[in-house]
């Protein structure tokens, strides 16, 4: 928990996969009580500017949904936005977007 703590901007914030608004104190609260069971990246780039840095991928999470006890996937593109603060890079922003999986490994 705290290399993520370090990693997160003080002023980050990010947009959610429901359209939402996340700060870093939201973020560090589900980092500790994450249910998801497995995380996998793909289609992963980088962007690099000169003072900054833009990550896209292609993320699966797959894990047992705690009320029905189905297993589920879910499909998100994400972008985050690093930027380089004096000697260390930090997580300033990012997006996750769903995608539909037919279609996420299409484009």
């Amino acid at each position: 928990m705290d290399a993520v703590n370090e990693l997160i901007a003080d002023d980050y914030w990010g947009i959610t996969l429901g359209g939402g608004i996340i700060t870093k104190r939201e973020v560090l609260a589900a980092a500790g009580g994450t249910d998801e069971a497995s995380s996998q990246s793909s289609d992963r780039q980088v962007r690099p500017l000169e003072n900054a840095a833009i990550y896209t991928a292609l993320v699966l999470d797959h894990g047992v949904d705690a009320k029905t006890q189905e297993p589920y996937t879910v499909a998100t593109r994400v972008m985050d936005v690093w930027e380089k603060r004096g000697r260390e890079w930090k997580l300033v922003n990012d997006q996750a977007t769903g995608v539909n999986l037919g279609r996420a490994q299409q484009n």
